[in-house]
């Protein structure tokens, strides 16, 4: 897959390829810095996410959103060393069903 890429990206094919990349207004529900997984143009200059404005249905917007901000908070913590953080974090993850459980996560 990186190979393809990095050919399309030297030789600024325009071609689209799915990558993960700072979702920007690619997805309006989600958070600008979130990164998302969608087809992006491919060019000499980066990588141009395409707007997905069909919309999705709400209960996996809201899964997605929920796992962002998961992700994002969890991030915050390690960079920050906060505890306090990263047991909000926890508690956000779909996986963790209670407090406890969340504590020794």
């Amino acid at each position: 897959m990186i190979v393809p890429l990095l050919l399309a990206h030297i030789n600024d094919t325009g071609e689209m390829q799915y990558l993960q990349v700072a979702n920007g207004h690619a997805l309006p529900f989600m958070p600008s810095k979130a990164i998302v997984e969608v087809p992006c143009v491919v060019r000499g200059g980066g990588f141009l996410p395409l707007a997905y404005d069909d919309g999705l249905p709400s209960d996996l917007e809201s899964l997605l959103l929920t796992n962002a901000t998961f992700e994002m908070l969890w991030a915050e913590a390690i960079v920050e060393g906060s505890y306090p953080k990263a047991l909000r974090a926890m508690l956000m993850n779909h996986l963790v069903t209670n407090y406890d459980q969340a504590l020794v996560s």
